[in-house]
This record gives C-alpha cells, structure tokens and sequence, in this order.
C-alpha cells in the first residue's frame, strides 16, 4: 500500500514539471528554434566530388529525329555512386536538350539531344554537366553536328586556259537528307590567286541549291577552289596552262550569247596528238554532221565544230578526248532582236506606300520580258533594248530608273519604281515598256497591258469570322460569341497594328414564341443612323423570307408607307444587337480576337449586321456579315427556355 502511494507521488510530481508547475518555471525563455534541416538534394550534391558523362555519339545529324543519349554520373571521392543528386546541363551552338537537370540513380541519370533540322550548319557542340553547391568540377561532352554538305564535280583536275575562257564551278549545298538548299551563303577561295582568278567571293544558293563562280587562269599552274558553306568545304583543283599546254575550250567563252540559225565555232586546244579524235556533244542544237554529237580530229593542237540552233534556249556542250579528258560550256541560243515583237510586263506588286521623309523608301522592281512568238512558242530575246517610262504621278518625288535597259540571257530587262512621298489616286502610275526604236510596247496588241501602280497605304482588305461555339454567363442571362479580325494588305502579308472599327446594329427582327419565328421584317431605321426620324421610320414594316438573314441584306434605303404600330422608338432598338468592341488592333498576324455579348432573350428575335473597317492613307476597306445570334442547343431544345419576342406588329 505504501509503494502504491509512492509511485502515486512520482506521476503526480512528474505531472506537474510537465505543465511548468511548481518552483515558477513558466516564466522560463523558450529554448532556441533549431535551424532547419539540409534537404535531401543538398545533402546528396554535398557528397558528390566529380562529375561523369558517358555518351552514346560523338556525331549528331541536323535532321530533328536523331538522337544522341547521355549518361550522366554523380560520384563520390571513393568512386561510388551518389544517388538523389541534381545535375544541371547546359549546351552550346542550338542544340535541344531533353531535360534542363536530371536526379541521378545508383546508376547515373539519362537525357538526349537533338539538333533541328532548320539549322544544317556544321559545328561543334559542348555539353555541360554541373551541380550546385557540390566540390565537383563541371564535366563536358563533345558532339558533332552533321549537316549541310557541299559537293563540287570531282572530275579530277579541270583545266583552264591563262587568258582563254572562263570556267565556271558549280558548288551544289544539300542539307543531311540529301535535299538541295536554297538561299544557303557561300563562300570561294583560291588557293593560290596568282595562277586562278574568280569572279566573286561569295554567292547564294538558287532554287536547286546551286552556287556558281567563274573561274580564270592567270598564269600556268595548279591551284585549288575551296568552297566553303555551312561549315562544311570541298575544294576542287584546276591546271591553268596555255593552249598548248592544257585540254581545254579557248572559244567561245562560257554563256556566250548565239544567234538561233547563226553558226558558232567551237574550238578546244588537245596539245597531246593521242587526244584524237575529240567528240563533242550538245544537248540543243546540231552540229555540222546534222547530229547532236561530233568526232572531229585533233589539228595542230587543236579540234574544232561548228553548232547551230533554231531554237532558243541553253545549250550545254561537253568536249571528251580520246584520253577520257573533258572539259564543258554553256552557250545562250537567242532569236535575233529583230524578231521581238511583243514586250510582257510584270511588276512585284501593284500598291506601294509612300517613300518617308525620313529616307526609307518604297519601291517596286518592274521586269519586261521580250519575246519572239513564232505562232505557238514564246521565245526569250537577249540583248534586246527595252525603254522604261512613267506618267499619272503624283509629283511627290516619284522615279523610275534606268530609262533604257538591255535583257539578259534568260529576255529580262529589269527597272526599279520608286515611290514619293505623295500618294497617288487608285492605279493612278503607269509604267510602260517599248522596244526601243519601235512600235512593240506594253498595251498595245500582243505585248500585255501596261503596270498600274497605287502609292499610298497598304492596299489593306480585312476579314472575320465566329467561333464554332458560344458561351453562357454565370447568371445565365448573357450569350457570348468569340470573333477573330484578320487585316491583310496587297500581298496577303499579315498588317500588324492596324486599327479595326467594329460597328454592331440590328437590321431586322422576328415575332413569334416558344422558339418559333412568325414573322420577319426590316429595321425600322431604314437609314441606318441609329436615330428615329417618327415621320417617315416609325411604324415601317418591311416583310421578309421568314428568318431570312440574307434576304435581310435587301432591305430598302428609303421608307415605305408605315403599316405597324407607331411606338415613338426604333423596332427594334439598337441595343437588341448586343455588344461588340468600337475597336480592337491586330497583333503580329494580323488578326484580333473580340466577343459579341448578347442577351439570351434577343436570341431568335433579332438579325445584326456587323461591319469591320480599316483605313490607310485616307482609303477605307470593310467587310459585313448579317446573322442571327445564336442560341445554345440546351436552352431551345427539347424544352424553349428563350422568352417570347419583345417585339409586336
């Protein structure tokens, strides 16, 4: 009994220094908070001394879908593997990384790259591997990019004659699947510019990913042509000689302008009499055996044929020795400038603004083709004279330049239209072209018509449209419609920032109840200026198609006779329209969003008309739709939910 009381005295006291009792301890200060516990990711980076990147590439092709894989370790001082680690990744050059950090395993962690194939340049690429509050240094991984490659003739060395004609080296760019690139810069180098001279240093690929350069010989010897785009290079060797040195053509040079039906010699040197025969072979026109290919034999260190087209075109000729030796050119096979008899004229686009005062200016570029028709063939004419001319300007400092041009191979003479900084009236410039010293011009038969030109604003149209669904209000009371804006100019490029006015009326409206329309009529305010003039508007009453929102488009200018009731307000108001913006402004694309906010009760009982406008230059341009706002499918169907409508006769 005593121990019990004991052991009862113990709890009691133990109890009481648990509740601060006895000796005035709650007073005491509190202990001190602890500061707060290290994560688990901060403990793991803690022990992580060195970082490890295997891979499972060292090359990357530029093609969006090929991959190279990482494995990335996290280890210890002891070599071991830190699991719950985060490892942060960075990359150089645009390549895409899978991830930005990764937690790593007991064995290791993974991610991959990829380089998109918008980007063929060839490079190298560094991936970076770090932690954060960790001793390890950041470990790298080196890749290499595959993409673009420049291919050149290989044709072993291909000669060129000191002073003689030009040869012209073709470089082909294509990107990693072996499509051509287009637009693609190109650079030429000469490995020794004291025996190879070139016409240019850089170029730009064409439609089939070709870059061309011509190529001279400027003293005996053998140099290369290093081509260089995209990171990737070839180079391709030439020996430059004299005549009689080299196997190679000395007339005529290369895109060499012939006259169809007009003979052209062509000679080529074959300083090794085991050279003979040398063949030649073209691929438009015939030579003197009636044939579209020659053997001729070699005589006194040359070999010659003479060609001849009735057609015009582009005639590539290649010359093949009896030692497998070739050599090429191109010749531009033009009728005479005494058959053009038409001129077409064509300008890049037909509305322009107005050049700034600022000095940015705006311009056109107008290409005339001549051509010689021969009944069914329209065939370019080269080296023809074509006079350019002006009228109906302005006189805001608008010019046309040159007035006299001559076309090129292909039958283009080319001028460039520059505008003032005055506007004209619609179509109000008109550029011309005329053979000069003749009748054939632009807008005379069969030339086509001369070029209208408009200077000032942009030409601007716009369209709309609704979205495919309609929203309700919280109470249920409001219908709302999504609505997109597009403003495109001349060229149907996207016009950002322009200003949109929204304009938003009823222009008729239905009887009826229980979601069935009645009858359909015209506005009242058959003048559309939201105002009612009570003598000759109110009471008007036009029928229409029942629910017609086309027929709705033909509602007269003028008032007829009143024959409904004469209420002193416009039937229907312009607030039973609903709600749209005044205006919104287009964005990048060229489009604005809007909403048209109705009342569910005007659903079915009214049809609005709603016009978007824009303006440059003092010129506006709109576009209309008429429509019944929509009612959703629950509140009409199977059970009508919509009020009956305001309207009366």
């Amino acid at each position: 009994m005593n121990f019990s009381k004991y052991l009862l005295g113990v709890a009691f006291s133990l109890l009481l220094v648990g509740c601060g009792g006895g000796g005035g301890n709650a007073s005491a200060p509190a202990a001190p908070a602890s500061a707060p516990a290290p994560t688990a990711e901060a403990t793991a980076n803690k022990s992580v001394a060195a970082i490890k990147i295997n891979s499972s590439g060292s090359t990357l092709k530029a093609d969006g879908t090929s991959l190279v894989t990482f494995t990335v370790f996290a280890l210890t001082s002891g070599n071991a593997s830190v699991e719950g680690a985060t490892i942060d990744f960075s990359a150089t050059n645009g390549v895409i990384l899978s991830k930005p950090s990764v937690v790593t395993s007991a064995s290791g962690a993974t991610l991959t790259m990829l380089a998109a194939a918008s980007d063929q340049s060839n490079r190298s690429v560094t991936l970076t591997a770090s932690c954060n509050a960790c001793s390890a240094s950041p470990a790298t991984s080196e890749v290499k990019v595959v993409g673009a490659t420049v291919a050149l003739p290989s044709l072993g060395a291909l000669p060129v004659v000191v002073g003689g004609s030009k040869v012209t080296l073709s470089a082909t760019v294509k990107d990693v699947a072996g499509l051509a690139i287009q637009g693609a810069s190109v650079s030429f180098a000469s490995t020794d510019s004291s025996v190879l001279g070139l016409g240019a240093l850089t170029g730009v690929t064409n439609s089939k990913g070709i870059a061309t350069v011509d190529v001279s010989g400027l003293a005996s010897g053998t140099a290369s042509v290093i081509v260089t785009a995209l990171g990737d290079a070839a180079s391709q060797v030439f020996t430059s000689g004299t005549p009689a040195s080299v196997f190679a053509v000395t007339s005529p040079a290369d895109k060499t302008i012939i006259v169809t039906n007009a003979s052209q010699t062509i000679t080529v040197s074959a300083p090794d009499p085991k050279m003979s025969p040398i063949t030649f072979a073209t691929t438009l026109g015939t030579f003197e055996n009636g044939g579209s290919s020659q053997s001729v034999p070699v005589v006194g260190g040359s070999a010659s044929v003479v060609l001849k087209s009735t057609q015009g075109g582009t005639a590539t000729v290649t010359v093949i020795d009896n030692q497998a030796h070739s050599a090429s050119l191109s010749l531009v096979v033009s009728p005479p400038v005494s058959a053009v008899n038409k001129i077409l004229l064509k300008a890049s686009q037909t509305t322009l603004p107005i050049s700034q005062e600022s000095g940015v200016v705006s311009s056109v570029t107008m290409t005339a083709r001549a051509v010689a028709f021969d009944g069914t063939t329209d065939q370019s004419v080269a080296n023809a004279p074509i006079e350019f001319s002006m009228s109906g300007g302005p006189g805001g400092g608008e010019f046309l330049s040159p007035a006299l041009a001559y076309t090129d191979s292909a039958g283009y003479a080319v001028a460039t239209f520059t505008a003032g900084t005055a506007s004209s009236i619609p179509n109000g410039v008109v550029i011309a072209a005329r053979l000069q010293g003749s009748g054939i011009q632009t807008g005379t038969s069969p030339s086509n018509n001369s070029a209208q030109l408009t200077i000032g604003g942009q030409a601007l149209s716009v369209a709309f449209g609704p979205a495919t669904k309609i929203e309700s209000s919280s109470d249920n009371t409001l219908y709302t419609m999504a609505y997109s804006v597009q403003v495109t100019d001349a060229n149907n490029n996207p016009v950002a920032n322009q200003p949109v006015t929204l304009r938003m009326r009823p222009v008729a409206f239905n009887l009826g109840r229980g979601c069935v329309v009645t009858k359909t009529y015209c506005s009242e305010d058959v003048n559309a200026n939201d105002s009612l003039e009570s003598s000759i508007e109110d009471g008007v009453r036009t029928e229409l198609p029942l629910n017609d929102a086309v027929a709705a488009g033909t509602c007269p200018a003028a008032a007829p006779t009143a024959t409904g009731t004469k209420d002193k307000i416009l039937t229907p108001q312009n607030s039973d329209a609903g709600a749209v913006p005044s205006s919104v402004v287009t964005n990048a694309n060229g489009t604005a969003s809007f909403s048209h906010t109705y009342l569910k009760s005007q659903s079915l009982w009214i049809i609005n008309k709603l016009t978007a406008t824009v303006s440059s230059n003092g010129t506006e341009t709109s576009k209309s739709i008429i429509f019944q706002p929509r009612a959703q499918k629950d509140d009409v169907d199977p059970d009508c939910y919509i009020s009956d409508s305001p309207y009366s006769f």
